[in-house]
């Protein structure tokens, strides 16, 4: 909990110590383990953990360290923000998104905040993540790869949707 502590000796007799903890910023979950990071990525506890429940939650190697980024990118959309469940690092180096409705968003590895951007045009427009559909994959900048949900019947598995107008 210590970010950093100062012990001053004050001549005579005193001693004056401050404290500066570090704040719970994400849960993180890696190898079955779950614990409370800070804003930097650092493990703050790995004990009772669901008093932090109301924290994101972030799961995967490398996910404590890129969860500030992730989540300060996430926030700039206020609709979205609100619905993400938790999120899923990837081989350290992209995210899967979990929303509340069930649907899996796959974001790309560079351009990530275009890429929330483009999916918060095509929540707007279509309202995907309220339709019957397992899988949003926007690691393509040329275009948004569509999953229906497998219980639902569809006469193609895949489809793709036009890319929104974005800089690439």
């Amino acid at each position: 909990w210590v970010r950093r502590a100062t012990v001053m000796r004050a001549l005579p007799g005193r001693v004056h110590v401050i404290i500066e903890e570090q704040e719970p910023y994400a849960l993180w979950q890696n190898q079955g383990l779950m614990q409370v990071v800070s804003l930097e990525g650092n493990v703050i506890t790995s004990a009772a953990v669901e008093r932090f429940g109301h924290l994101p939650h972030v799961v995967g190697q490398g996910a404590e360290a890129g969860a500030a980024e992730l989540f300060a990118a996430i926030e700039s959309i206020p609709t979205m923000a609100a619905r993400v469940r938790y999120a899923v690092r990837v081989s350290d180096r992209r995210w899967d998104l979990h929303f509340d409705s069930g649907v899996v968003v796959q974001l790309p590895e560079q351009d990530m905040t275009g890429a929330l951007s483009a999916l918060a045009e095509y929540e707007t427009e279509y309202r995907l993540l309220a339709r019957a559909i397992s899988t949003v994959d926007l690691r393509l900048g040329d275009r948004i790869v569509v999953r229906p949900r497998s219980d639902t019947p569809s006469q193609s598995p895949v489809f793709s949707l036009p890319s929104a107008e974005r800089e690439t």
